[in-house]
Formats: structure tokens, sequence, C-alpha cells
């Protein structure tokens, strides 16, 4: 028998639970919650015989953004919203759509902790919840970069996200190299959504993609002035 589809169904609910509790600022609960959505999606995988998937529109017209408060800087933008996943009524869900949900709940565990280090800034704690989140953070970008060829693409948006949140810690861990250098990436990409119509859809709506653009633009190594 295949449950897959209830199992899937059961990750979504725990990722809309855990979405609940990260509005709320409960970060421990959403924490345990996308812990669990990741659980069920590596038990799935051991499924024989699960097909591999071609493409990762059908996944990304269920997506849909949650905004999380508390977020507020004022000098970066920072996306600021979790992806809720509503899996379509099917028994054949795929290896890819297994990937591409569990990317959705490790960038969501990333933002659980960014959220925390942000309403903790200046505090002994806040470093190392940047610590974590920028692991989640690289950890999703890892997954979505190793699916197949012309898969990734469909994902850019994704990527887009992930790389301007991941740039802020950088910049917020005072690594300036490395911050302009993945906000050159993020301009990179940006340009290719565009060229390409990728703009506007569920995972980063306009007013998002142009945040992101305007942090490229103004974001800059901080210098300190002459002494007097």
């Amino acid at each position: 028998m295949n449950n897959t589809p209830v199992l899937v169904h059961q990750a979504a609910l725990l990722n809309r639970e855990g979405i609940a509790a990260l509005s709320c600022g409960n970060s421990a609960k959403a924490h345990a919650c996308f812990k669990h959505v990741l659980e069920i999606m590596g038990y799935i995988t051991q499924f024989p015989n699960l097909p591999q998937g071609h493409a990762a529109t059908a996944w990304l017209q269920g997506v849909s953004p949650v905004s999380i408060p508390n977020f507020d800087n004022e000098r970066f933008f920072i996306y600021n919203c979790a992806l809720m996943f509503q899996p379509v009524a099917s028994p054949n869900f795929t290896q890819l759509d297994i990937t591409l949900y569990s990317a959705a709940a490790i960038f969501n565990m990333a933002l659980a902790y960014h959220q925390r280090a942000v309403q903790t800034a200046g505090s002994s704690s806040a470093s190392g919840m940047l610590r974590i989140a920028a692991r989640m953070y690289d950890q999703c970008l890892q997954i979505v970069r190793s699916l197949p060829a012309g898969i990734e693409s469909d994902a850019s948006a994704l990527v887009l996200i992930v790389l301007n949140n991941r740039s802020h810690i950088y910049f917020e861990t005072q690594n300036y190299e490395k911050a302009s250098a993945m906000l050159d990436h993020v301009q990179r990409l940006s340009r290719s959504m565009v060229r390409h119509n990728a703009v506007g859809g569920p995972v980063l709506q306009t007013e998002s993609f142009e945040e992101i653009a305007l942090n490229v633009l103004v974001t800059t190594r901080p210098s300190t002035a002459a002494c007097a």
C-alpha cells in the first residue's frame, strides 16, 4: 500500500502548524514542527520505486508565502515569509516533490532562528542563532543546487530569497567580503529572472523582489569616521 500521500499531507499540516507557531513567536514549537516535517520526508525517501519527477512547476503552484512578524531591520530587507505548501491530491508524489518540500521546511527552520537573532540583536545568544540560521540556509541552497539540470531554474525564486537572507547574516557577522560576493550573485540571478519572466510567482512576489533588488543597490560595507 502506498501511504506517501497520507504522509505528505501530514507533513503539510505540521508545516502549517510550525508557521502558526513562528507567527506567534513560539520558535521552540516551530522548530519541533519543521523537524518533524523533515523526519517524515526522510522516511518517504526510503520507499522503493519512488518516481524521480521532472519539473518543479506543480510544487511552486502549491506554495504560498506567510509573512512572519518581528523582522524589522531598517538597513536591510530580510525576506520574512515562511513557505506553506499545499500538496495536490495526487497518489504520485515524486522524489522531486519530497526534495522541494524538505527545502521549504529547512528554509522555515532557518527563518525561525533568524527571527530570534533579530529579536535578540546585541545579546550573547544572537550570534549563535545567526550561525544556526546560516547553516540552515546553506543546507537549503545545497538541496536546490543538487536538483537535476533544468529544474533548478524552476526554483530560482527560492534560491534568491535564501541568498538574500544569507547575505544579511554575512553582514551582521561582519564578513563583508562574502556578503558583497553573495549580493553580486543575487544581482545576477535577479537579472536572469527578469529576462525569463520568473518574477511575481507565489514564492517571490513583485514587492519582495524589488526590496531584494534595493538591498543590492544600497547595501555597502560600513565605514568609520576618521578620528578628530
